[in-house]
């Protein structure tokens, strides 16, 4: 079992929201921020979902490249609702950082 703080960072970019984890280097979009966050957390569930069914843990945790770490590094803390993935057998997801970027 794998035990994770999760780092968000949102993006506006063309009148959409991206929402990108950058532990799993996974992305969820929408009109808005929870929307984003929501489409986001679907978007963890089904990696976890193909990683305990594969059993391969390399498959789950493929970092963002660092342009995306640098945006989270320097945003703006934003508290967006949460992410309500449920633990399972492969992944515990302790707390959940996010912040809001500029994109220039």
């Amino acid at each position: 079992m794998v035990r994770l703080d999760l780092r968000v960072v949102f993006c506006s970019e063309h009148h959409e929201w991206i929402a990108h984890c950058l532990e799993f280097d996974l992305l969820g979009s929408g009109v808005s921020k929870e929307v984003a966050l929501a489409s986001l957390n679907e978007a963890i569930f089904l990696q976890v979902q193909a990683t305990e069914e594969s059993g391969n843990i390399e498959n789950l945790i493929v970092p963002a490249p660092a342009e995306f770490l640098q945006r989270f590094a320097t945003g703006t803390d934003v508290v967006v609702g949460r992410l309500p993935f449920e633990d399972t057998d492969v992944v515990v997801i302790e707390g959940v950082s996010t912040r809001e970027c500029v994109v220039s």
